[in-house]
C-alpha cells in the first residue's frame, strides 16, 4: 500500500504502573535505519502511543532519572 513504510519491532520490555497501568517499550526501526522509541500506555481500556526520536528519548532521561533518584529512597 503507498505510503506505508517497512519497520522492525524489537521489544525492550514491559512493566506495569501505579493504578493498574502498564507501558511497554519498543524499538521501532524503519527501513532506511531511522530508529524510534516507542512507548505504550495501557489504562484501561485506553490506549497512547508515543514515538521518540534518540534527542528526545535522552531528554525524557535526564529528566526521569534524577527525578526517579530523588523519588526512590530504596532503589525499588
Amino acid at each position: 500500500m503507498a505510503g506505508e513504510f517497512e519497520e522492525e519491532i524489537n521489544d525492550l520490555g514491559k512493566f506495569d504502573l501505579p493504578y493498574g497501568r502498564e507501558v511497554r517499550m519498543e524499538e521501532i526501526v524503519f527501513e532506511g535505519g531511522m530508529k524510534l522509541l516507542r512507548l505504550r500506555f495501557r489504562e484501561g481500556k485506553r490506549h497512547t502511543v508515543i514515538e521518540l526520536d534518540g534527542p528526545s528519548a535522552a531528554n525524557w532521561a535526564n529528566v526521569l532519572g534524577p527525578w526517579a533518584e530523588k523519588n526512590n529512597p530504596q532503589g525499588e
